[in-house]
């Protein structure tokens, strides 16, 4: 197992109570994995296609 993936493991299993630093890892995970989408009806959302699971579980809780 790579650093990264050693440290990404690590950060996913880390959950903090305080809502500030809640809202800085969600930004942190659309900024690095998501992107903006727009449908032809015109409805957009934001995807988001992280690189592991452990950080898709973290996304979601």
């Amino acid at each position: 197992m790579s650093f990264s993936s050693r440290v990404k493991d690590e950060l996913s299993q880390q959950l903090s109570a305080a809502r500030h630093c809640q809202i800085a890892e969600i930004a942190a995970i659309i900024s690095l994995c998501g992107r903006v989408q727009s449908s032809a009806g015109g409805v957009g959302g934001v995807r988001i296609q992280p690189e592991t699971l452990a950080v898709a579980r973290k996304y979601v809780t």
